[in-house]
């Protein structure tokens, strides 16, 4: 009889773990598709123009669409050594902040920071903001990512010396 109780509990145990395990880690950060290290060679053909600056990030200005229901301002995706550094969103309705926010809470869950300027999610070593300025400024970033590219500048500029 302690066997079979021992036996039920080891694999509930076993399917409680596998269960647990298997969701958080596929759930990723996006914006209209678009996702921190995603390889891209090129812009994409939907865009306005393409800026490269010294610190060898590319940007991408995007067609603005929409976002959440509401008209974007401005969309862009910055391309550092062939991988997606950052995705940015801007909406000129400030109004729009809480539909926003509350849409992001049910795709990705309660943010770890909620303020009146700000409000954050993160997952895995993925960050979203939604900024509350004049503008409502949605950005998706990688801090190792930044501090990869900040490390490589800096080499760059130690071996111009």
């Amino acid at each position: 009889m302690r066997i079979k109780i021992l036996k039920k509990l080891l694999l509930t145990s076993c399917l409680f773990i596998v269960a647990c395990s298997s969701g958080a880690s596929e759930k990723k950060l996006s914006i209209k598709g678009y996702e921190i290290g995603q390889s891209i060679d090129s812009c994409p053909s939907k865009l306005t123009y393409t800026q490269t600056t010294d610190e060898g990030i590319t940007t991408c200005y995007l067609i603005p669409s929409s976002y959440a229901g509401f008209q974007m301002f401005s969309y862009s995706i910055e391309i550092y050594d062939g991988k997606i550094f950052s995705v940015k969103v801007e909406i000129k309705d400030d109004s729009s902040n809480a539909s926003i926010v509350n849409a992001l809470t049910q795709v990705y869950g309660k943010p770890i920071e909620d303020g009146a300027r700000h409000v954050k999610w993160t997952l895995q070593k993925d960050s979203l903001f939604v900024f509350n300025n004049s503008l409502i400024d949605i950005r998706l970033v990688n801090h190792d990512l930044q501090e990869k590219q900040r490390q490589d500048l800096a080499k760059r500029k130690v071996k111009d010396l």
